[in-house]
C-alpha cells in the first residue's frame, strides 16, 4: 500500500511514444506510483495553446487525480519554471496569474502531506515535509 501513497506527476508537453502526440493543443499528464508503475495517463485537448496554460492545467488535473486516487505524498516533474514558482510560492518571486489557477492549486497542494517539485534537469526541491 505504501506505493499507492506516493505519486509522481509528470507534466509533459513533448512528444512521447507512451502519450498522445504533443502539439500546441494537448495536455499530457502521467501519474506513477512509488514503484514507478504508470497508474494513469491523461491526454486531452487544451482550451488554449499557451504553454503556461497547458502546464497549469496539467498540474491541476494531476493534483486532482492524485488526490482522488488516495495519494498523500507527491512529486511533480516539469520543465516549466513557472510551476516551480507557483508551487513554492516564495516571497519575492511573484508572477501574475493570468489564468486563475493559483488559489485552487495552492489549496490542493496544501491537502498533501509532502510535496516535491523537480524541474527536469535540476535537483528536486521539497516544498512540504511530512
Amino acid at each position: 500500500m505504501e506505493e499507492l501513497e506516493q505519486f509522481f506527476i509528470l507534466i509533459n508537453n513533448t512528444v512521447d511514444s507512451d502519450l498522445s502526440p504533443a502539439s500546441n493543443s494537448f495536455i499530457n499528464v502521467s501519474l506513477r506510483d512509488g514503484g514507478g508503475k504508470i497508474v494513469e495517463k491523461i491526454s486531452e485537448n487544451a482550451l488554449l495553446s499557451d504553454k503556461n496554460f497547458r502546464d497549469l492545467s496539467g498540474l491541476s488535473i494531476g493534483l486532482t487525480q492524485a488526490k482522488n486516487l488516495g495519494a498523500r505524498r507527491i512529486s511533480i516533474g516539469t520543465n516549466n519554471i513557472l510551476l516551480e514558482i507557483l508551487i513554492k510560492d516564495e516571497p519575492g518571486r511573484t508572477w501574475k496569474d493570468n489564468y486563475g489557477f493559483h488559489t485552487d492549486i495552492k489549496k490542493m497542494i496544501n491537502g498533501f502531506e509532502q510535496v516535491e517539485v523537480k524541474i527536469i534537469g535540476q535537483e528536486s526541491t521539497r516544498i512540504k515535509a511530512a
